[in-house]
């Protein structure tokens, strides 16, 4: 469960699940993450009749902490991600420009960055036969 106590009555009743405030199985975070498999069934039979949208907009009204799961082509596309330039321009020979995912955190004396982008199929494979002594 994502939500930690105290926010435990709002995402309920943002969700139209108050009968789970008084729920023992939910008591607690402690019981939520013990009674995970149930309260996971519970909110997959909801989200099902609804669109994200529509969760959305009930989570936003109660004020709830959430994030949807995205694809990677949705977090590249994320305006937050955007503003907080969480996301590099790369352009490998072949294959054009496109953008990838960076760190997403920003420290203020270490940078952390995106190296190099993962090799080719083969494109090391005569430097680790080297360096292991084929010739």
């Amino acid at each position: 469960m994502i939500q930690p106590d105290r926010f435990w009555k709002g995402f309920c009743r943002a969700l139209g699940l108050d009968p789970l405030i008084v729920d023992p199985r939910f008591d607690s975070h402690m019981l939520r993450t013990e009674n995970s498999a149930d309260f996971r069934q519970l909110i997959t039979n909801l989200v099902m009749v609804r669109t994200q949208d529509e969760s959305a907009s009930l989570l936003d009204e109660g004020r709830c902490i959430w994030a949807p799961i995205q694809t990677l082509d949705e977090v590249i596309d994320d305006p937050q991600v955007i503003v907080n330039e969480f996301t590099s321009t790369n352009e490998p020979p072949e294959d054009g420009e496109f953008q990838i995912a960076t760190v997403p955190m920003k420290f203020h004396r270490t940078l952390a960055e995106v190296a190099e982008l993962a090799p080719e199929l083969g494109q090391h494979t005569e430097t680790v036969l080297l360096d292991l002594g084929y010739v």
